[in-house]
């Protein structure tokens, strides 16, 4: 039997050990749930045409610079497994995991080791940090990125922050947000170094502000010049004006009510969630502030003035739902925040009451870490199992659910080879239009095996030139995919007589998802318009598959 004074360290770690099993399963289980949408799959199609010796862009969609760690990581799997969906999955799904062994790793180096644990913890059952890292593209990367930038600043080296704060700003440009706090960290580094050296004290700050300065400069310039900004405040009326509101989307982006599922929550959970958060920023830092950890407290003021800072530029709605990448850089240093605070408020257990107060706290801070893991399975991977209708597992690796984009790309890659099997005529090129970019760009990776077929896009045509290319294309050969009982299909059904069409309905029960129409071919053979439905696991054999 173990010595009585090392069971409740047992008892710890044999909480922790499942919390961090399980916190690893929801990045990596059913992985591609949900589908990958458009911005995921143009880093695929980009891996494809990097593979295949073509030309890649230089930018993503909304203006950034292509993100090479993203695409250096797809490269090797898509040459492993094709234009599959893990493709684009695993690389975030990393990512997230190494978010949260840096933590421990890095802020161990950087701070101490029971603020490293607290930190990782956090990072690893953080309801964002868990959703983010399950979507394959930049997002992913921001609480890795950031918690390198938390741990250069905390070392004080200020080469290693520029390098950290590029790396940053490549990843993701809101992170000049964040200026205010790996600033003033960097100051009360710099200031408890160079204590009783006046002289060394001002030419450290002199260098470091210059620095600064030449690093921060152009890149403040070069975003505030950037057309895409300009577009994104034209189109959505960023600007100052709901504090409360601003808050309440910051709560709800780090507990994970930003993506998938409810995008609300209730006043009892804001009321309970600010209570919390709140009781620990200031409790935490008044113990801070009798510790004197000056560095500590910077990064709390820092992450406040951070805050405000970017609701005065920019407003509440930059952190609305489904937006919410450009808030993922706070997912650090709030993380880390929290963490100094759990850390200064703990007890030492120097014997008697002090000893129960650590043990009653440590059990607590363990509670208080599966509460937040199981709140992302319900709010998050449990609505994913609802709208899924009994398709999905999560207790399994592989993903069950039907992705009908891939199941179209493979509709139309079958129909295409039997045409050729049956001598039919089919153009040297065959155009497949996705009605806009969430339904074009997978379309465009799962078909990127196919050099001779051609997916596009009809997203920014419309009216007249929108009914134009579809005649031109549907004539030609070519496909039209979209949504049942939306624009582009009703354009379709409406430009031609229904025998002159062939069409598939991909059907995700109860729901009809995508819709796949071309024009009849010549000599081709008569047979009922085909409906393809998959059947999800529970349906009876007896649900209709024409």
């Amino acid at each position: 039997m173990p010595a009585r004074s090392k069971l409740p360290a047992l008892l710890a770690v044999a909480a922790l050990v499942p919390l961090f099993a399980l916190a690893l399963w929801f990045r990596v289980s059913s992985l591609t749930m949900p589908a990958p949408n458009g911005d995921e799959a143009f880093y695929g199609v980009q891996a494809a045409r990097l593979l295949a010796g073509e030309a890649i862009a230089s930018k993503t969609a909304s203006g950034n610079m292509i993100n090479f760690l993203v695409l250096g990581s797809e490269v090797p799997l898509y040459l492993l497994l094709g234009p599959s969906s893990y493709v684009i999955k695993i690389p975030g799904a990393m990512a997230g995991i190494l978010a949260v062994i840096a933590a421990y790793l890095l802020w161990k180096r950087a701070l101490d080791r029971p603020t490293a644990i607290i930190g990782a913890t956090l990072m690893a059952v953080l309801p964002v940090a868990i959703a983010e890292c399950r979507i394959g593209a930049e997002p992913a990367w921001n609480p890795l990125v950031g918690v390198i930038l938390l741990a250069a600043a905390f070392r004080g080296h200020r080469l290693g922050l520029a390098l950290a704060f590029l790396l940053c700003y490549y990843v993701h440009p809101t992170y000049l947000f964040l200026l205010p706090a790996v600033g003033l960290v960097l100051l009360a580094k710099l200031l408890e170094r160079t204590a009783g050296d006046p002289t060394a004290r001002w030419r450290s700050l002199a260098v470091t502000t210059w620095g600064a300065m030449a690093v921060i400069g152009p890149l403040v310039l070069l975003t505030r010049g950037r057309s895409t900004i300009q577009w994104t405040y034209q189109t959505y009326g960023f600007g100052p004006g709901d504090w409360p509101l601003y808050f309440l989307r910051y709560e709800r982006l780090l507990m994970g009510f930003c993506e998938v599922g409810p995008t609300e929550t209730s006043i009892g959970f804001d009321r309970t969630f600010w209570f919390g958060f709140g009781s620990i920023l200031a409790f935490g830092s008044w113990c801070l502030l009798r510790q004197r950890r000056w560095d500590r407290l910077a990064l709390i003021g820092g992450l406040a003035l951070s805050l405000c800072g970017m609701h005065l530029v920019t407003g509440p709605d930059i952190l609305r739902p489904y937006f919410v990448r450009y808030g993922l850089y706070l997912v650090a240093p709030s993380v880390l925040a929290v963490a100094c605070c759990l850390r200064a408020m703990l007890v030492m257990p120097e014997g008697g009451w002090a000893t129960v107060a650590h043990r009653a706290q440590t059990a607590g801070m363990i509670g208080l870490a599966w509460v937040l893991l199981l709140g992302f399975k319900v709010h998050y991977l449990d609505h994913l199992l609802r709208v899924h209708e009994g398709q999905e597992s999560l207790w399994t690796l592989r993903t069950e659910a039907v992705d009908p984009k891939a199941w179209a790309a493979k509709i139309v890659r079958r129909d295409l080879d039997a045409a050729k099997a049956a001598g039919l005529a089919v153009p040297d090129r065959t155009v497949v239009l996705g009605e806009d970019w969430w339904t074009y760009r997978p379309l465009q990776f799962f078909l990127s095996t196919r050099p001779e077929i051609e997916p596009g896009s009809l997203e920014s045509f419309d009216g007249p030139g929108r009914d134009r290319l579809i005649r031109e294309h549907l004539a030609g050969g070519g496909y039209v995919v979209g949504t049942p009982g939306k624009d582009v299909i009703l354009r379709v059904e409406g430009l031609f007589p229904p025998e002159a069409l062939t069409h598939w309905h991909v059907q995700v029960p109860p729901h009809d998802c995508l819709a796949i129409y071309r024009l009849k071919r010549q000599n081709e053979a008569p047979e009922p318009q085909p409906i393809v439905v998959i059947r999800p696991p529970g349906l009876d054999a007896e649900t209709r598959v024409r």
